[in-house]
C-alpha cells in the first residue's frame, strides 16, 4: 500500500528492513495524509525540505500570478508529505525525523490558523 509514492528502492529497503516502520508506512493511508503545514507555509516548507528551485519558481509566481501559486500550495496539502519523502535528499533513509518534521509543520500552521481565527473572530464580534 503506498510503495509506488515511497521513492527510492535503497528507501523501500530501509523500511522493510523495521518490521515496526514498514508497519506504520503500511498501515499510512497515504491519501489521507494531507500537510496543512506545506499550504499555509508554502515557500518555507520548500526551503526546509530542500526544494530552492521550487521555492524561487512558487516566489515568482506568487508575485507574478497568485492564483498559480494557490494551485502549488494546494497540491502541496494533498501529495506534500510524499514529494517530500520521495525527492526529498534531506531525509536519506530516516522516516522518524522526517515524519516528526511533517508534523512540526503540521502542528504549526493548525496553531497559526487558530490564532488567526479567534484574532478574527474578536474582531467581528468587538471585543
Amino acid at each position: 500500500y503506498g510503495v509506488k509514492l515511497l521513492g527510492s528502492k535503497r528507501k523501500l529497503e530501509c523500511i522493510e528492513s523495521t518490521p515496526e516502520l514498514a508497519r506504520i508506512v503500511r498501515d499510512t493511508p497515504w491519501h489521507l495524509n494531507l500537510n496543512l503545514g506545506a499550504m499555509i507555509f508554502s515557500c518555507f516548507w520548500l526551503i526546509a525540505n530542500g526544494f530552492w528551485v521550487w521555492a524561487i519558481i512558487y516566489l515568482v509566481l506568487s508575485s507574478i500570478f497568485w492564483p498559480a501559486a494557490l494551485v502549488i500550495s494546494i497540491i502541496l496539502f494533498l501529495i506534500g508529505n510524499q514529494i517530500s519523502w520521495r525527492d526529498g535528499e534531506r531525509w536519506g533513509n530516516n522516516y522518524y525525523e522526517f515524519a516528526s518534521m511533517q508534523y512540526f509543520w503540521n502542528c504549526l500552521a493548525a496553531i497559526v490558523l487558530t490564532i488567526s481565527g479567534l484574532v478574527i473572530l474578536f474582531i467581528k464580534v468587538g471585543l
